[in-house]
């Protein structure tokens, strides 16, 4: 094995290397922490790596559009709330799946755009009962 630091060829069981002093055992420690992987599941569950983040990102923006709808009209149109309530739960049950770790950027902006969509519903709902 070669030390990660110097290059120099050092014994498999050696914990530090012996030309630069660079701690091996250490740097395994850390490398474990830092280097993510992705689960292997099972050839039936592999659709949702990919699916479940494209699909909370579509159902945030769609939890966007219908409360954007909402502020839209002067009262609180009952079918549009339902459908923005759908839309978030939507958004919260695809986002709680497995996913493959390049996607998860891709869910937390669903989610927050699900929370940013609830958020608009919640003001606007408060502002037609206080006016």
């Amino acid at each position: 094995m070669k030390c990660k630091r110097c290059g120099q060829e050092i014994s498999d069981t050696d914990k530090i290397c012996a030309n630069c002093g660079f701690n091996l055992e250490e740097f395994k420690k850390q490398e474990k922490v830092l280097v993510e992987e992705d689960l292997d599941l099972p050839l039936s569950k592999k659709s949702t790596l990919i699916d479940s983040p494209i699909i909370t990102f579509m159902l945030g923006i769609i939890s966007v559009l219908i409360a954007l709808a909402i502020v839209s009209y002067s009262s609180v149109v009952i079918f549009f709330v339902i459908l923005e309530v759908m839309a978030i739960l939507g958004t919260f049950f695809a986002s709680a799946k497995v996913c493959k770790i390049s996607l998860r950027p891709v869910r937390n902006v669903g989610v927050v755009l699900a929370y940013v969509g609830l958020a608009i519903t919640i003001f606007k709902i408060a502002y037609v009962i206080l006016s």
